[in-house]
């Protein structure tokens, strides 16, 4: 179907008709009709590495599913020849067709553009977990807020176009969230594990949008693509999806699910479990001629574990799953953890190899690890169990990156102490790596792959302490901050220490209920010694207004209780008199709580709780 230039402006000032319309309340509806499908729970709760990107550094293959995007301004959606899934966009594709460019002239001279935005879930076995399953909503919003186009509640499918809309030209925010279901799915819970991403549409653009999706964790918004708008011919439904060869060092994603990985590229061989799930990023490594025509691909992925994997998979598949290209994100001056840590692990020696980079207020924590692989030098080869944490990103999420220090850098870093943290990926000590596994579950890698997997390590180089001690707490949408103004004080000297209370969801305000005489306290402990005062607060009911992603600062405030009995009776009397907040020498434990319900009253479930802490060294 082709339409004259004619045709299409008259179609396009009967939309602009209706925008300039004085009932024209800013709502268009979705193009895509909201579905509600079968809950998305996820597996079961592990911790485990973080994964997501930002900036677009590769393009993926041209000419993909170019219909899909780019009829605007009709509302028609195209047929697509990609493979099942797969729903990704080719940038800078140039139309050669004179009604393209009639359409796209006559689009941007009527002021209109496109956007559309696409949900890709990623389940890994070791992510938390929905009980009882949760719906995923969309909303595009205007510069005042209102909602233009929206789709939800819609459950899990792998990967979905949601929305597909022509609206006037001008800057849009993109909102996604998910809204946990109780038993039976009747009632749904508020909206949690939020992302938004600002997006500036041009007359005469298309936009697309990928909504990166894991159960539990904050999602990510990419714009990996830019388009003029054009018309293009419905591609013959008849044509056949066609694999393109993929070369050694390319990101990949899959396209199908169900794809099993195998030790060996034979259909016989043992095969690694879980299998690949839909939209799941990986590298290719090699490749080799396959049974019936296909290819056997050489891959390293992380799925089922905190590390990557290698193995072997079949394309297409016996299920017809494929691996398909796809773009990767980077941030282009990284100064955070979570700008690191957002970008899978497979990505970040291409997006920061080469190069130091300083991430600044970085926590220090050892948790325990399975260690799976042995080999030299051990420091870089064996997973280490030093993690750094930081706050930032999308949403303010606070996200951790596994590091390793070699032991003769001089490099000493404190668990629970905040540092400057300089270092790199791919260590000069790479190239010498080798690991074997401490069981044959955990795979086989050759040699080169061994340096590669060393390659992807975060290599702490240099760490400055930080005095300006910080602790955060997140739970749904609401972050707690506890900061002190140093980490050492001298005794009797007044000590800096404020917190701050975040809303970080969806509605532009939400109505908290807690304590009359506030819904964060504050209390503090002898770390050596046996003085440990606790909070005290109202049992009365308040109302209390935040504003999403406006903090509430809370300054510190001292309460509690004592007996005249108590041995330490005269210092908690002093303790409590003195408007200031000075402490004896020693080591003390700092801490600010938030408890409150998120409904019309005090009655309402449990809500959320969250408590931090710092540590502060009061010196004689």
């Amino acid at each position: 179907m082709s339409f004259s230039d004619a045709q299409l402006r008259d179609m396009l000032e009967q939309r602009a008709k209706r925008a300039r319309s004085p009932d024209f309340d800013g709502v268009i509806a979705s193009a895509t009709a909201a579905r509600r499908g079968r809950p998305w729970t996820g597996p079961r709760f592990r911790p485990a590495a973080p994964s997501g990107a930002r900036v677009s550094l590769l393009a993926t293959s041209a000419a993909l599913a170019m219909g899909l995007l780019l009829v605007v301004a009709l509302g028609i959606s195209l047929p697509s020849s990609r493979p099942p899934g797969d729903s990704s966009v080719a940038s800078g594709v140039p139309s050669t067709s004179p009604t393209a460019s009639a359409s796209a002239s006559a689009a941007a001279d009527l002021g209109f553009g496109r956007l559309a935005v696409e949900l890709k879930y990623t389940r890994d076995p070791q992510d938390a977990i929905y009980l009882h399953g949760a719906y995923s909503f969309v909303e595009i919003r205007d510069r005042a807020g209102r909602i233009v186009a929206e789709a939800g509640p819609v459950g899990y499918s792998g990967a979905e176009r949601l929305i597909e809309q022509t609206l006037p030209s001008g800057d849009y925010q993109i909102v996604s969230y998910v809204r946990p279901c109780d038993e039976s799915c009747e009632d749904l819970a508020e909206p949690r594990d939020h992302c938004s991403a600002d997006v500036e549409l041009a007359a005469g653009e298309a936009v697309q949008a990928v909504i990166r999706l894991r159960p539990t964790r904050p999602c990510l918004v990419r714009i990996p693509s830019r388009e003029k708008i054009a018309l293009l011919p419905s591609p013959s439904s008849s044509s056949a999806p066609v694999d393109t060869p993929l070369v050694a060092g390319t990101p990949a994603e899959v396209s199908g699910g169900g794809l099993i990985v195998r030790m060996e590229p034979r259909r016989s061989a043992d095969g690694i479990r879980p299998a690949l799930p839909e939209s799941l990023d990986v590298v290719v490594l090699s490749s080799t001629a396959g049974e019936a025509g296909g290819t056997w691909y050489r891959i390293e992925y992380v799925h089922g574990s905190s590390e990557p994997i290698f193995g072997w998979v079949e394309v297409p598949s016996p299920k017809g799953a494929r691996l398909v290209p796809r773009e990767v994100f980077c941030e282009t001056e990284p100064t955070t953890v979570p700008m690191v840590a957002t970008v899978p692990p497979l990505d970040q020696p291409s997006c920061f190899g080469g190069t130091e980079i300083t991430l600044d207020s970085v926590q220090v924590h050892r948790r325990v690890v399975e260690k799976r692989f042995r080999g030299t030098p051990r420091w870089l080869a064996e997973t280490s169990d030093l993690w750094l944490y930081g706050t930032g990103g999308q949403g303010g999420e606070t996200l951790a990156l596994n590091a390793h220090v070699r032991p003769d850098s001089g490099v000493t870093l404190e668990p629970g102490g905040t540092y400057a943290i300089t270092g790199r990926f791919g260590h000069f000590d790479s190239k010498n790596c080798r690991r074997q596994p401490v069981a044959l579950r955990s795979g086989q890698q050759t040699p080169a792959e061994s340096v590669l997997w060393c390659s992807q390590q975060f290599v702490v180089t240099a760490a400055r302490p930080i005095s300006r001690r910080t602790d955060v707490a997140i739970d749904g949408d609401f972050i707690l901050t506890l900061t002190a103004g140093r980490t050492r004080y001298g005794a009797n000297e007044p000590i800096e220490i404020s917190a701050t209370l975040e809303y970080t969801g969806s509605r532009n305000r939400v109505e908290i209920w807690g304590s009359g005489s506030g819904v964060v306290h504050f209390s503090l402990d002898e770390v050596e010694g046996n003085r440990d005062m606790r909070g005290a607060y109202r049992t009365s009911c308040q109302a209390y207004e935040l504003r999403r992603n406006v903090p509430v600062s809370v300054p510190f405030s001292k309460s509690g209780g004592f007996s005249a009995g108590d041995p330490q009776a005269n210092f908690w009397r002093q303790y409590l008199e003195d408007p200031a907040l000075r402490l004896p020498a020693g080591r003390w434990d700092i801490r600010a709580a938030a408890e409150f319900d998120v409904g019309n009253d005090c009655s309402a479930r449990p809500g959320p709780e969250l408590t931090t802490t710092v540590r502060v060294i009061v010196e004689e």
